[in-house]
């Protein structure tokens, strides 16, 4: 077999550069997004009108499977970046602004919300809008009741959310809190704007993924010092605009007039993390300087002192209480579930309440031996830890310190009830569909018991 090397397509001079190469490449994604969306739009015509009649086929699908090897998924996705990205959600024709991005990143912006592909231009690559669709599916995986069972930040408390954003990047990005602060101190007010666009974006645009406890990730567009700053929630799917005067302004209440270490810390009542210090490497003339990301992802830092004193005096109090009352409590929750330790079964066997239950028929299943996965294990007392159907961590009520005691068991069953995937009215109609069950049962039985006495009375 002939291998074709870089000296033949220089011979033939197809190709002079890097540069005509990679244009070629780029022209050639471009028609292939085009052909996308005009493929789409195909069979939305095939979908919506009668130009099948005449072939035999009797819908899109079956028409597509057979004509042209495409599934049913397959041809769902033609449909959807036709309904995303074509003009007015129904032409042959790509929308202006996506135009130059290409199948590859608008397959990925094809799962992520409108709002957040609003914040994303054609400048950012694939896998800078591969890392974006991460923190989407990782926010997706946290429910509604986990969120609000993490209660609310104290500092944060009375912040809007452009305030609260800037809190926790303050915290999750300590070297960019720096680097704002000295900017804030040393930078004349015509030169303010462009100034921190070089320091929180210095590629010109940049995402970052912040998680605000009790709310969510929140993502914060730079798009330049002519365009201003957004914030998206990543749950609402809603964005809001803050102009630079407010966005400086708010840098500006965080920052003070300190110094900037000693600012921090009064902040947010730590010590500064020490900053390794880079390795100074020296880079050939030839190697290619690697741009800097314009993603910043969430970060995941660990729990704050003030968090770990708090839970402290918590465990302290429910100590106190415990010796207080002269007997230590039971955990109601591990009392339902039937999971307890070896301690209890000592309880049993020396003579307890459990004496007197149903004998263990040959055969029967018991939750706790045989479904472990949906019992609440016991870790401490008043705590619950909840696991998911596949045995993962779920959640840790004695995590949450602004919960109290006694609306544990509520929560369980919240909890519960989240798990199976229905609404309340879902529930409700199946409540009703029971219940009307029972009645035609009742009615069937009471027709069995008046034949039964009729053919009684005639033997008689």
């Amino acid at each position: 077999m002939e291998t074709v090397t870089g000296e033949v397509l220089n011979i033939n001079n197809e190709y002079r550069s890097y540069q005509e190469y990679k244009a070629a490449v780029d022209n050639e994604l471009q028609k292939s997004a085009e052909s996308f969306v005009r493929i789409g739009y195909l069979l939305k015509v095939a979908r919506d009108t009668d130009i099948l009649k005449e072939s035999g086929y009797g819908s899109v699908n079956e028409f597509a499977q057979a004509e042209y090897g495409l599934d049913k998924s397959q041809v769902s996705r033609f449909i959807r970046i036709n309904d995303e990205y074509s003009e007015e959600g129904y032409s042959d024709r790509l929308q202006e602004r996506y135009r130059e991005f290409g199948y590859a990143k608008l397959s990925l912006m094809l799962l992520l919300p409108e709002a957040v592909n609003e914040e994303i231009s054609a400048n950012f690559s694939k896998s800078e809008i591969q890392a974006i669709k991460e923190e989407v599916e990782e926010e997706k995986k946290v429910t509604d009741l986990e969120v609000m069972m993490e209660g609310t930040d104290a500092a944060q408390q009375d912040m809007n959310i452009c305030q609260k954003v800037l809190h926790q990047l303050g915290y999750d990005q300590p070297e960019l809190y720096m680097k704002l602060h000295e900017t804030l101190k040393n930078t004349p007010d015509e030169q303010m704007i462009d100034q921190i666009v070089d320091v929180i974006a210095p590629a010109g645009e940049h995402i970052y993924s912040v998680r605000i406890q009790g709310e969510g990730r929140k993502l914060l567009s730079i798009k330049g010092a002519n365009a201003d700053p957004v914030i998206v929630d990543m749950r609402s799917e809603e964005s809001q605009e803050y102009t630079w005067d407010k966005f400086i302004g708010y840098l500006e209440d965080f920052c003070g007039e300190e110094d900037a270490k000693e600012n921090w810390e009064n902040l947010y009542g730590e010590q500064l993390p020490e900053q390794e210090e880079p390795k100074k490497t020296e880079v050939a003339p030839v190697q290619p300087i690697k741009k800097p990301s314009k993603v910043t992802k969430v970060k995941k830092p660990e729990r704050k002192e003030k968090e770990r004193r708090d839970e402290d005096r918590q465990e302290s109090r429910t100590d106190h209480e415990s010796d207080s009352s002269g007997t230590e409590k039971e955990p109601e929750a591990a009392g339902k579930s039937g999971c307890t330790d070896a301690s209890d079964g000592d309880e049993k066997e020396s003579g307890s309440e459990s004496d007197n239950e149903e004998e263990q028929l040959p055969g029967q299943m018991q939750l706790e031996k045989d479904f472990p996965e949906y019992c609440p294990h016991e870790q401490q007392e008043n705590t619950i830890t909840y696991y998911n159907s596949d045995g993962t961590w779920g959640l840790k009520i004695s995590d949450i310190k602004t919960v109290p005691a006694e609306l544990y068991g509520a929560i369980y069953k919240l909890m519960k009830y989240e798990r199976t995937g229905l609404s309340p009215e879902q529930i409700v109609e199946m409540d009703e569909l029971y219940r009307e069950k029972c009645r035609e049962v009742a009615e069937l039985r009471k027709l069995q018991e008046a034949a039964g006495m009729e053919e009684d009375n005639g033997e008689a």
